[in-house]
């Protein structure tokens, strides 16, 4: 713990810094600040109270303050609290993540007279030492995979599923086949209980490529309505899902043929000709084999941004991180890789402990990657800004947003947009030449 001052002329402030960037914060304010708060509020008091003999707002201080002094307590204190919050934001160099990290905030004392004093308790953003890039651990980048000729099989036999028959058939399921899955959970022996959906009518390929092999185990030779009833044991999953029972449904077991590639489909997809076709590919393979060496490059850069330096964490942010995390590798073991509950019990503690690195890893490259971003000089356009805030709001409200979107709403969506670019742009800064990386420290 480590206690240090600050003033100025009206206010005195004094912190003490514990682990997790907890601040215990005491502002001491001189009677300027309240007697300023004291005649703000008087002012606020007055406007909305009406006196016999008097026009709104026209009443004596005296009698309004005499008559209303409950009101006006609460006002000067409100107002006080306030000033006292803006005064530890800016003078202070541990300042509050934000106003919802204030733990607790206490008014010791508030006299027009006398002044006052506040007692704060939050969350401040964490200190990070100079960034020791020399020490930086960046592999080199790897080749741009070729593409084969069995990848450009491969993708022409994707191409063809869009000329494919897709024909639904009673028998039982086999491989290769699609099915339509539904999957509903429930509460058992709950009569109130409504079964609510995770999903509907989502297709699956039955194939080793898409499935795990428990899953497909339960759903080979299988018919259309076939349902599969499965008690949930693990109690992280049940008070995940809000329910102890998991039901699939098979909606239809779908036939797929699909069609030998030739010029004539080729020309529908407008391509000149099979060759053609082929050529546009392995181009399309190709971009995407340069997209996923730039991944593997950004993810290595992630990696080595996060082992640079330690440094202390908000500790709520970590927690919240590393909750959900946890959460989402829980039900993806259980509902997506389809583990039993007794995998899922073998597999929990490795799970947990991967969930919080990786809650750690993220809170710190979001701390980090500003600090990037500021000592590189790095800047966002107005039209990339745009562009990111377009992308949120798809995901957000879907192509069509809200023609009344509030103030507000704009404000959220220019603040992620702005922290994804700052992000992006900081790993980008990363994976290029470590040479490049040489900054002079602020």
């Amino acid at each position: 713990m480590s206690s240090r001052d600050f003033s100025n002329d009206l206010f005195s402030i004094n912190i003490e810094e514990n682990a997790g960037c907890v601040v215990s914060a005491k502002v001491q304010a001189n009677p300027l600040v309240t007697q300023k708060c004291h005649k703000e509020a008087l002012k606020t008091v007055k406007k909305n109270v009406v006196l016999p003999g008097f026009r709104k707002g026209k009443a004596p201080d005296n009698i309004v303050e005499s008559r209303y002094s409950t009101q006006m307590e609460q006002e000067l204190r409100r107002l006080f609290l306030r000033a006292s919050f803006e005064a530890l934001s800016q003078m202070c160099d541990r300042k509050p993540l934000s106003p919802k990290a204030v733990r607790s905030s206490a008014i010791d004392t508030c006299n027009p007279v006398n002044g006052g004093s506040v007692s704060f308790l939050y969350e401040a953003f964490p200190v990070i030492p100079s960034l020791p890039w020399e020490q930086l651990s960046l592999p080199d980048p790897e080749p741009v995979k070729e593409i084969s000729e069995e990848d450009l099989e491969n993708g022409l036999k994707n191409v063809a599923y869009f000329f494919a028959t897709k024909t639904p058939v009673t028998r039982p399921s086999q491989e290769g086949d699609f099915i339509s899955l539904s999957l509903y959970v429930s509460k058992r022996g709950d009569e109130n209980s409504t079964p609510v959906a995770i999903f509907e009518n989502k297709y699956f390929k039955i194939s080793e490529e898409d499935m795990t092999d428990s899953f497909k185990a339960r759903f080979l030779n299988v018919s259309t309505g076939h349902r599969v009833e499965e008690e949930i044991g693990s109690e992280d999953i049940q008070s995940f899902l809000n329910g102890d029972l998991l039901t699939f449904t098979v909606n239809a077991v779908i036939e797929i043929s699909s069609p030998e590639m030739d010029d004539e489909k080729a020309r529908q997809l407008q391509a000149e000709s099979l060759e053609d076709l082929k050529k546009k590919l392995r181009i399309q393979l190709e971009n995407q084999a340069k997209e996923a060496q730039h991944q593997k490059r950004f993810s290595d850069a992630e990696d080595a941004l996060a082992q640079l330096i330690d440094f202390d964490l908000p500790e709520s942010l970590l927690q919240e991180r590393e909750e959900l995390l946890s959460r989402e590798k829980l039900l993806n073991a259980r509902l997506v890789k389809y583990c039993s509950d007794s995998e899922l019990e073998e597999q929990k503690q490795a799970l947990l402990e991967e969930a919080k690195a990786d809650a750690r890893k993220a809170v710190k490259l979001l701390f980090l990657t500003q600090k990037v971003f500021s000592e590189k000089g790095l800047s966002i356009s107005r039209e990339e800004l745009q562009y990111m805030m377009d992308v949120c709001s798809r995901e957000r409200f879907g192509g069509y947003p809200p023609k009344d979107i509030s103030n507000e709403m704009i404000q959220e969506l220019v603040l992620v947009a702005r922290d994804r670019l700052t992000y992006r742009k900081a790993i980008e800064a990363i994976s290029s030449e470590k040479k490049d990386l040489e900054v002079v420290p602020s």
